[in-house]
């Protein structure tokens, strides 16, 4: 199983680096054509919700792939990692079938910026679009283990500053005003807004993690349970 993901994760990177359209930066959307086999099929014979993670991670490499990522990655040492990811299931998918991956930038928050990734299918007789799943995910940047500041991280692939200064486009959606509390150094008055939902998921995320932080400053055991209270096997 480890083999054949590394194969298709090795595919669809050389896909997106040798035979895709390239684009200009991470910041550009790309859509991403997937297969759903059978071998993801679980006993309710419809796809497992954890290979929806799988098929989303495949279109990250190819967007990347695209933006010519490994490039920046070996010239400056920076990286992309998942620092959180939140999936919306909305209707089950069928395998033996080809299905389309949507990637795009919808934001920034602190260090991290902010993903949504789209699976949609097409119905065989009318071409209508189906909405499988989503996914909100923000990915920090990391240089040597450690994070970097979005500033840092927009010099090192070499990005482009304007579109963190102005409202961020969400799918024909008209965003909220900046709101001026600044961006990692690139602007200290401008900072770009976010479709509403977007932000009241990075504000769960923050409590989420704080509620951790606060759990490890009291003791408590990182499982969540105390194993000498559990049944022994």
């Amino acid at each position: 199983m480890a083999i054949l993901h590394t194969l298709r994760t090795a595919y669809y990177f050389l896909h997106g680096a040798l035979v895709a359209p390239h684009i200009r930066s991470i910041l550009e959307p790309a859509v991403t054509r997937v297969y759903v086999g059978y071998r993801a099929m679980d006993l309710f014979m419809h796809v497992n919700n954890a290979r929806y993670l799988e098929y989303f991670e495949f279109a990250r490499w190819h967007h990347g792939a695209r933006a010519n990522i490994n490039a920046r990655f070996w010239d400056t040492g920076v990286y992309p990692v998942v620092g959180t990811a939140h999936v919306q299931f909305l209707k089950e998918l069928k395998p033996g079938r080809f299905a389309f991956v949507s990637t795009q930038v919808v934001g920034v928050h602190k260090r991290s910026l902010v993903l949504e990734q789209r699976l949609v299918t097409h119905k065989p007789k009318t071409q209508e679009e189906v909405l499988h799943a989503t996914m909100v995910m923000r990915a920090t940047f990391l240089r040597k283990g450690k994070a970097l500041e979005i500033a840092d991280v927009i010099k090192a692939y070499d990005l482009d500053p304007d579109y963190f200064r102005k409202a961020i486009p969400f799918h024909g959606v008209e965003p909220p005003a900046p709101t001026g509390k600044g961006l990692g150094g690139t602007d200290p008055t401008v900072a770009p807004a976010m479709p509403p939902f977007i932000a009241q998921y990075n504000e769960c995320d923050d409590a989420w993690r704080a509620r951790l932080k606060e759990e490890r400053e009291r003791g408590m055991p990182a499982l969540g349970v105390n194993l000498d209270d559990m049944p022994k096997e």
